[in-house]
């Protein structure tokens, strides 16, 4: 496998960056059963360090605040199925009903992560967590000695069932993931696998593979392969987002030789696709470093599209997009946009639009259409969240309905 060492790639990689926690989606997209795709509006919800914010998209794209917000949660915000939203706190879980105009309404249950295994490795406070694409299970990484990850069953009635912990060996929760501060594992579309990045016992960047079992909880691929984009000296991956058609977008970091030390620096990132293995999970790419897309910005959290045709980076100064289409090379859509903005989170609604946030000032959450001609802001955009600032790992999930 291809790597780098983990102390070149944080220096030319943080040192264009903002400290802070990053990815989501999330900028991750909300995990929310297929289903509920098909129509054109969405709820937005952005953790501020006054509450929830809530907000109501009409299938035209008009956006407005949901009487209530911000709305009291303990925690962070770290996932919404629809029907209801988990937070978490320093140990416990805390879970909210979202109400059928979308406010968050009362909480319904609460669980001790530190009653069921993998609590030996710390708390939950400000680690990464997902749920999965039907709603059901609930992840989340606890650390401090050591990094394990519990799953949780969310039922109908807003209890969490523990399902069962996999411990993350030699340092494999400690870096990036689909943002630079978190380490949130991106889920395939059959919700059998999922990849995060990095460090690595030799402390180069690496993908890192999971699986789903068959209780449901998430355990290391042992049958994970790879096989990466040509390149003369190989690759690091810094963050991935995984497509509904058994794809993979990967920023990947460019290697002058096969040392873990020789880059060639951050300006020399590329955009890369990867094919997944339905049966084992296993990745590989048939691009090659002369046409990969070359981003234009450092990117920072990483965000696709419902609908797959789409990728968006987010950085330090700005965002760009991406056309993506399978297995083949990215291509850029855009240019920078938003170039004096710090852009955090993305997150997509089931109608190609685009949810970019900056967590800076009154944390402006920019919304726009996108299509193959390029992107066009909706009307009221962007729209200041304020509440003292949006933060948090996840920080913005959108809803389609």
């Amino acid at each position: 496998m291809n790597r780098i060492c983990k102390t070149a790639a944080l220096i030319a990689f943080i040192a264009l960056v903002t400290p802070g926690l990053a990815f989501t989606q999330p900028s991750r997209d909300a995990a929310t059963p297929e289903a509920q795709t098909a129509s054109k509006g969405a709820d937005v919800y952005v953790q501020t360090l006054k509450g929830v914010n809530a907000y109501t998209v009409s299938p035209a794209g008009k956006i407005a605040l949901i009487k209530g917000s911000p709305f009291p949660t303990v925690g962070q915000m770290e996932g919404i199925n629809g029907k209801y939203l988990i937070s978490a706190g320093t140990n416990y879980l805390h879970v909210y009903a979202i109400e059928a105009n979308g406010a968050v309404g009362k909480q319904v249950s609460t669980l001790n992560t530190q009653s069921y295994d993998g609590a030996q490795c710390g708390n939950t406070n400000g680690n990464g967590a997902t749920l999965d694409h039907t709603g059901k299970y609930f992840y989340i990484e606890l650390s401090d000695s050591c990094y394990a990850w519990q799953t949780y069953k969310l039922n109908s009635n807003g209890s969490l069932t523990f399902i069962g912990s996999h411990e993350v060996t030699d340092f494999q929760a400690a870096v990036f993931g689909n943002g630079t501060n978190s380490n949130i594992p991106t889920i395939d579309s059959s919700d059998g696998f999922a990849y995060a990045v990095s460090g690595g016992n030799s402390l180069c960047t690496s993908f890192v593979p999971f699986r789903k079992a068959l209780a449901g909880d998430l355990e290391a691929n042992s049958f994970f392969t790879e096989s990466d984009p040509q390149t003369p000296g190989g690759w690091s991956p810094l963050m991935v987002a995984a497509d509904p058609n058994n794809h993979l977008a990967a920023v990947l970091y460019p290697l002058a030789g096969p040392s873990c030390t020789s880059g060639l620096g951050a300006s020399g990132n590329r955009l890369a696709s990867y094919t997944i293995d339905p049966q084992k999970g296993g990745i590989s790419s048939t691009n090659s470093y002369s046409n990969l897309a070359s981003p234009s910005l450092q990117p920072y959290t990483i965000g696709m599209s419902y609908s797959g045709n789409y990728v968006a980076l987010g950085g330090f100064l700005g965002l760009q997009v991406f056309n993506f289409s399978g297995a083949a090379p990215p291509t850029a859509l855009t240019g920078v946009l938003l170039s004096n903005q710090p852009i955090e989170k993305i997150a997509w609604d089931a109608a190609n639009r685009l949810y970019a946030l900056s967590e800076a000032g009154n944390s402006p959450l920019y919304i726009f259409n996108v299509t193959p001609a390029g992107l066009v802001p909706v009307a009221g955009s962007p729209i200041l969240t304020g509440g003292g600032g949006a933060y948090g790992a996840v920080g913005l999930i959108v809803v389609p309905k």
